[in-house]
C-alpha cells in the first residue's frame, strides 16, 4: 500500500518535532568563551591536597574537602582574571582519625580559633608554558592562614572552559609551597616535619 499524502505530512512533522527536541538537549557551543566570565566553586568537585614530608624518609598526603569561593576567567586579558578561594580547615583528611585531630589542633590548623584559611589573587599573568588549549597563569595573591597574611605565587592551568550538559563549567590546577614557621607552625622541628608544605588546588567551578 502506498502512503497518503497525509501520512508522508504527518511523518514530516514528526521527524521535524523529533529533530528540534533532540537538539535541546545538546548543549549549544560555548561562545561566549573568550569572555570575561565568573564560576562558582563546586565543592564536590574541587579541593585541596596537601602534602609534608615525616623524619626527612617520608610523606604523606591529605586534603581539605571544604571548599568554596569564585573566579573569573579573561581569556583574552589576564590580568582581568581574579580567584578567591577559602577552606574550611576543619575539614582536613588524613585518613587518620587521631592525625586530623591533631592537624586541626593547636600544633598546626588550630581550626577551632580559625575555622578558615583564605586566599585572594592580586595580580594574575599569563604563564610561560600557556598554550591555546591549555592556557597556563602566574598567579600572586594573600595567603591567610591561622590569622597570618602572607604573599605567596604560584602557577595555574586552566584545564578546560566549555559548555557542558551540566552547564558552563571550567577547572583550574595549581600548585604551592608554604613554609609552616611563617603562618604560626613552629611546634615540630624540621627533622620531625618538614618546614615546606605542598599545597595542590583543582577546582571546577559553574558560571551562572
Amino acid at each position: 500500500m502506498k502512503p497518503t499524502y497525509l501520512t508522508l505530512i504527518l511523518a514530516g512533522l514528526l521527524a521535524i518535532a523529533w529533530t528540534s527536541s533532540a537538539q535541546s538537549r545538546v548543549p549549544s557551543a560555548a561562545s561566549n568563551a573568550d569572555e570575561a566570565l565568573e564560576f562558582q566553586v563546586d565543592s564536590v568537585h574541587s579541593g585541596v591536597l596537601f602534602r609534608i614530608e615525616h623524619m626527612e624518609v617520608s610523606a604523606f598526603y591529605g586534603r581539605f574537602t571544604g571548599l568554596s569561593g569564585r573566579y573569573v576567567l579573561d581569556a583574552d586579558d589576564p590580568s582581568g582574571c581574579e580567584v578567591q578561594i577559602t577552606i574550611d580547615t576543619a575539614s582536613a583528611d588524613s585518613a587518620s582519625e587521631g592525625r586530623d585531630k591533631h592537624i586541626c589542633g593547636p600544633d598546626f590548623l588550630n581550626a577551632k580559633q580559625f575555622p578558615e584559611a583564605t586566599f585572594s589573587s592580586t595580580r594574575i599573568v599569563a604563564g610561560e608554558e600557556s598554550t591555546s588549549k591549555r592556557p597556563t597563569y602566574s598567579v600572586t595573591g594573600i595567603l591567610n592562614l591561622r590569622g597570618v597574611k602572607g604573599e605567596v605565587n604560584f602557577p595555574m592551568t586552566l584545564i578546560g572552559n566549555k559548555v557542558t550538559r551540566m552547564g558552563h563549567r571550567s577547572g583550574l590546577e595549581g600548585k604551592l609551597t608554604i613554609d609552616r614557621r611563617k603562618f604560626g607552625m613552629e611546634s615540630f622541628p624540621t627533622e620531625a616535619l618538614s618546614a615546606d608544605i605542598e599545597l595542590t588546588f583543582f577546582i571546577e567551578g559553574l558560571h551562572k
